[in-house]
């Protein structure tokens, strides 16, 4: 009886499923959804990758132009800076070659390590949420200072901007299961989501 007993122990305990098993959620995507997150992903990084390579030229002239130096975006001269700049014998025009083709390679870092995430785990929406987010970091050295402009790109670039730090503020809320921890994140988002877009209304 003893010995019959010890075998259909292991048996009953490995058809039991533990409470933590059941409650770890999953991230996986399958079927219909997983074709539409494909698609929608490739769509949107498509759009943003256009929004940067158009905006290029308002980029480069917005880095030849001095700004005060309270208005500055990251990339722009302030007066004191593009004097010191001529005294070391570098013109505007060629500072502006060397950021551009600066941010370029920077943004080609982060476009291809989203290629890369997206091409080994598109299964899984977190790493889509993640490559979403390397995409729109890549592009953010050049919309900061698109978006001081007053050119037709400057609203794309505003919207851009906006959107990638409404992602970045997403993505580390869901990391690591896609779960918001603790809960009350989800609702933080929701207030930071609403004075962004109500504050580009304005």
């Amino acid at each position: 009886m003893s010995k019959k007993t010890g075998m259909s122990a292991p048996s009953a305990s490995n058809g039991a499923m533990t409470p933590s098993a059941r409650a770890e959620p999953d991230t996986r995507l399958h079927g219909r959804w997983l074709l539409l997150a494909r698609v929608a992903w490739v769509g949107v990084v498509a759009l943003i990758v256009g929004v940067f390579i158009t905006s290029l030229p308002v980029f480069l002239v917005q880095l030849q132009v001095t700004c005060a130096p309270a208005t500055c975006s990251f990339w722009q001269l302030s007066p004191a800076a593009a004097q010191t700049l001529q005294s070391l014998g570098f013109s505007p025009g060629a500072y502006a070659i060397y950021t551009l083709t600066l941010v370029i390679v920077f943004g080609l870092v982060w476009l291809v390590s989203a290629l890369v995430i997206f091409w080994r785990k598109s299964d899984d929406w977190m790493a889509l949420l993640f490559a979403l987010m390397f995409v729109l970091l890549g592009t953010a050295e050049v919309t900061e200072v698109v978006e001081a402009s007053h050119s037709a790109w400057q609203v794309p670039a505003i919207f851009l901007n906006e959107l990638a730090y409404g992602l970045l503020f997403l993505v580390f809320s869901l990391f690591p299961n896609g779960r918001f921890v603790p809960r009350w994140m989800r609702w933080l988002l929701l207030v930071h989501n609403h004075e962004t877009f109500s504050g580009m209304a304005r």
